[in-house]
């Protein structure tokens, strides 16, 4: 008979090292929990392939710890800060090529201050201002050159996003469109010119 998990318990909560295997022998995961029941230390989970998965030191009743996540083969996916279970700090997402993708900030769980998106080649694809978990301020998408594409104004999750008249092919593209309670809403509307 195969051993598929190796799990303690004590007083009706989990405690010491806790191990599980995958299908072919390849560990699966690792947990730890104090004697108290309460996660600690760094969690890992690996692909059936051997290639670790996942590394979690962001545990309920910590206050700091760290996620980072790998694709099957080992390229880093995404990665974060916390406190208390919860997102806070630094997150990153990546494309499979390993570049960055995205990087902002959470402050208790919820988006805050500048969130920056990148194209694959490196440049910035837009700009985003968070609040609260709520969109807010200037929002800017940009053109390959630099420029800007498109502006988008919110408070407090509601606003309208103006698209800067810009060159398409030989035509000239306008866009406008509403938000409220953070969610797209009325007339969208694109003119050619």
């Amino acid at each position: 008979k195969k051993v598929q998990a190796e799990r303690h318990y004590e007083d009706d909560h989990p405690v010491g090292d806790w191990e599980g295997w995958h299908y072919n022998r390849n560990k699966a995961f690792e947990e730890h929990y104090s004697k108290q029941g309460d996660s600690i230390d760094v969690w890992k989970k690996w692909y059936p392939n051997g290639v670790l998965a996942e590394e979690n030191s962001c545990h309920p009743g910590s206050p700091s710890g760290h996620v980072t996540y790998y694709s099957s083969d080992s390229i880093r996916s995404s990665e974060y800060d916390c406190a208390y279970g919860k997102h806070h700090g630094k997150s990153k997402e990546y494309y499979p090529s390993g570049k960055l993708m995205i990087e902002g900030n959470y402050d208790q769980g919820n988006q805050e201050g500048i969130w920056t998106l990148f194209r694959a080649d490196g440049t910035i694809q837009k700009q985003e201002r968070w609040k609260s978990g709520k969109r807010d301020s200037l929002w800017r998408w940009f053109n390959k050159d630099g420029s800007i594409l498109r502006e988008s104004l919110f408070e407090n999750g509601n606003g309208t996003s103006y698209g800067t008249c810009h060159r398409e092919t030989d035509e000239f593209v306008c866009a406008e469109s509403t938000f409220v309670a953070g969610e797209l809403s009325g007339k969208v509307w694109y003119m050619k010119r």
